[in-house]
């Protein structure tokens, strides 16, 4: 199976990258050389961006400034998304010598067929398809289509935007957070206290408690059994488990409280929304779990509408 992750380097110094996200993960992170734009194209999710939490539907879009801590979590099956990436200085042709724009817009329902989120999504579906396309005219498609998203970022979302000072050696996120969110990803199976992050990593339960929270967005046993979801939602997916394994192999203490607490994030029991899922339930590689194909009609029917085809 070939992974469907377009990357494209406009020169030594720009490049971007683009493929449909199939959400199911839960990982804080960040990225210090480049943007991270989002489209909605199904479903519905959970963003959380810089200690802030969004819900978004199909349309929405949403922008991560390098550096800005992000993690996504889908609320239903078959969500999907389109990203891109690209370089963190595609905007030095329109700043002063070493500045950045950090953006922080994101749509909801009051603004998202505003004309400059439908121009964002025209140009970035263009860019996509170029870049599956692979033709004799994608690079020309994909440089226009780029450059005419850089001008739609930086004009029509100026009121959004702060221009910031980036020395080549800016400090990243404070390393605690990686840290306690690498501890968590590696023992997310096992029971886990903030006591014990206390211990592990020699702060007070304040001060661990307060940082989190800011940091990340949520408290620590939130972000802690949204991790435990992204495991387990996988197992729902890709495999025949009992319920009781799945609980129990991603840390819940039994099947009570895991159907308790999925009911309370998605509303539907696990045993509903395993029977909602549209894919057949067998093991994949690991790396292809979260690419979708662009030809699935859901995906290319979303893509087209958004550069303005309609299908006979």
């Amino acid at each position: 199976m070939e992974e469907k992750r377009y990357q494209y380097y406009l020169d030594d110094d720009h490049y971007l990258l683009s493929y449909v996200h199939d959400v199911y993960s839960y990982r804080y992170h960040w990225h210090d050389d480049m943007y991270e734009l989002h489209i909605i194209l199904t479903g519905s999710m959970e963003f959380v961006r810089e200690g802030k939490k969004y819900r978004l539907k199909p349309d929405d879009v949403i922008i991560v400034s390098p550096g800005m801590g992000h993690a996504t979590f889908a609320l239903e099956p078959q969500t999907a998304t389109l990203v891109l990436r690209f370089s963190a200085n595609a905007f030095e042709e329109f700043l002063q010598k070493d500045y950045s724009c950090r953006f922080d817009f994101v749509s909801d329902a009051t603004d998202r067929q505003m004309v400059r989120y439908t121009h964002v999504r025209f140009y970035c579906a263009l860019l996509l398809q170029a870049l599956a396309a692979d033709d004799l005219f994608s690079g020309k498609i994909v440089r226009h289509a780029f450059g005419l998203l850089l001008v739609t970022l930086y004009t029509s979302f100026e009121a959004e935007r702060n221009d910031i000072y980036q020395p080549k050696n800016r400090n990243i996120p404070d390393r605690l957070i990686q840290d306690v969110i690498q501890y968590i990803d590696d023992n997310y199976t096992k029971k886990i206290s903030l006591g014990e992050l206390t211990e592990q990593f020699n702060y007070n339960r304040t001060y661990i408690s307060t940082f989190f929270k800011k940091n990340v967005g949520m408290k620590f046993y939130d972000y802690l059994t949204r991790t435990r979801f992204s495991a387990a939602v996988w197992d729902l997916t890709t495999t025949d488990l009992s319920l009781t394994k799945i609980a129990l192999y991603n840390g819940f203490p039994d099947l009570k409280t895991f159907n308790r607490l999925f009911q309370e994030m998605f509303h539907l029991t696990p045993a509903e929304y395993r029977q909602k899922l549209a894919i057949t339930m067998t093991e994949l590689p690991h790396e292809y779990w979260n690419v979708k194909e662009l030809s699935e009609p859901n995906i290319k029917s979303k893509l087209d509408e958004y550069i303005g085809r309609v299908n006979v």
